[in-house]
């Protein structure tokens, strides 16, 4: 699905997984879930990121210090 990097489902259960979705990815992926789950009402939306992510004209960033873009940045070092 264009926007939704490696969006799977768990085989056997409920639970789906993807990279990091564009805004538009997010929609279509609700919308593709409750199509497959006709009975569900709502969605949990669990991110396992320990970095913000911002979205620029739709597409997701993850915020990084410019002198170390490897490394993941924890909310402390933002707002801290």
């Amino acid at each position: 699905m264009r926007g939704a990097i490696n969006f799977r489902n768990i085989r056997g259960t409920n639970i789906y997984a993807l990279g990091q979705p564009t805004i538009e990815a997010i929609d279509e992926v609700i919308d593709r879930i409750m199509r497959v789950h006709l009975e569900a009402t709502r969605i949990t939306w669990v991110t396992l990121r320990e970095e913000p992510i911002v979205y620029v004209n739709g597409a997701p960033y993850c915020l990084r210090r410019e002198r170390s873009s490897l490394r993941n940045m924890k909310g402390h070092e933002l707002f801290g």
